[in-house]
């Protein structure tokens, strides 16, 4: 695969404007209900979709900056499972879930745990194709 194809694959920061816009807003509370609400949808719909994992991912990242840290280390857990259960340990995603991941436990003050998390996320990380790992 192609460095520029991967990219394309590659999820957004933020999966809309609208949520985007909530999180420069810090309106936090509001952003969570809305990743909720459309990752409800979105598994009605097709449960294995890509984009249930970004929502995850957006979920923890609003429950982080609400202050509600716990919660976003479970969100976390279930973007990382689901990740691991549609990509596999090597792939972008489980990489980023990964880090996440570690990072929300180091902020607990969790540093064992995280330490783990950030190696296997690095061996994650060596078996991406030379592009996707220099993006990352």
């Amino acid at each position: 695969m192609r460095a520029q194809e991967y990219i394309v694959q590659r999820r957004a920061q933020f999966s809309s404007d609208a949520q985007k816009s909530l999180f420069e807003q810090a309106k936090y509370t509001e952003g969570l209900a809305r990743c909720q609400e459309l990752l409800t949808e979105l598994r009605m719909r097709d449960p294995r979709h890509a984009d249930i994992g970004h929502l995850l991912y957006e979920c923890a990242t609003f429950q982080k900056m609400s202050g509600r840290l716990e919660d976003a280390i479970a969100t976390m857990h279930e973007t990382l499972a689901f990740d691991l259960a549609n990509e596999g340990e090597a792939s972008w995603n489980t990489v980023r879930s990964l880090s996440g991941l570690a990072r929300l436990n180091l902020f607990v003050g969790r540093h064992e745990l995280a330490e783990q998390l950030i190696r296997r996320g690095l061996a994650a990380l060596q078996q991406l194709p030379a592009e996707q790992q220099d993006e990352r």
